[in-house]
């Protein structure tokens, strides 16, 4: 989970909490959790004030939708 202050919710069993430096305060407690599952990496919007934005191999922009699991493809950023 990375967030400015990351917490588990009782489904997040086994987490990592990983607290990223954001003084300017865009980024959510709990803003974003990765997961990988095989050899996909999958991706939630945990509800965060200010959104997700993947940005596709293409350079095309798409936002996340909250609570919605997205699978990531490789050399998306």
């Amino acid at each position: 989970l990375l967030g400015r202050d990351p917490s588990a919710g009782p489904d997040d069993t086994g987490a990592q909490l990983l607290p990223v430096a954001d003084p300017e305060r865009s980024v959510s407690k709990t803003h974003l959790s990765v997961e990988l599952v095989d050899d996909v990496v999958i991706v939630v919007d945990r509800n965060s004030t200010n959104g997700c934005t993947l940005v596709l191999p293409d350079r095309q922009e798409s936002q996340l939708q909250p609570g919605v699991a997205t699978e990531i493809a490789p050399g998306s950023s």
